[in-house]
């Protein structure tokens, strides 16, 4: 089961900004990390993540990342997705920030923040509301 995690940072930009793509969320899942190294090696590694939003993560691993392409797999779920490493933290050996090939509430949160709708869905949901406004009316 995945807790609800505790909103982290608004959409909007902080000290640099620009505006962040959707809010992130902190949240601990242990997840299975794993690809091709830069000898050509395959590896997999156990981490977790630390924050999640919509288009990815920052993450903690046990193994030194040296390529870009990575497979992330989250264990209780056995839901699996491709990923790029985006960003190396060098005050955090051990810490990642990865990209998700596809945008989604890839991490299960229950109560995603608003911007990790996509906009089909926010316009069903308005569709969905109309209609029920309107039967509400004729019904009156």
């Amino acid at each position: 089961m995945v807790k609800t995690g505790l909103p982290l940072q608004s959409a909007l930009g902080s000290e640099t900004g620009r505006r962040r793509r959707s809010t992130r969320v902190l949240l601990t899942l242990p997840v299975v990390i794993s690809g091709i190294d830069e000898n050509g090696r395959p590896f997999e590694t156990d981490g977790e993540t630390i924050s999640v939003n919509k288009h990815g993560a920052r993450i903690r691993v046990k193994h030194l990342l040296r390529c870009t392409e990575v497979r992330i797999t989250i264990r209780s779920q056995q839901r699996s997705q491709q990923a790029r490493v985006v960003y190396v933290d060098e005050t955090h050996e051990s810490e990642y920030g990865i990209e998700l090939e596809k945008p989604e509430n890839f991490w299960g949160v229950y109560f995603p923040p608003a911007d990790w709708e996509s906009p089909g869905m926010q316009q069903s949901e308005e569709s969905r509301r109309d209609v029920d406004h309107a039967t509400k009316i004729e019904g009156s």
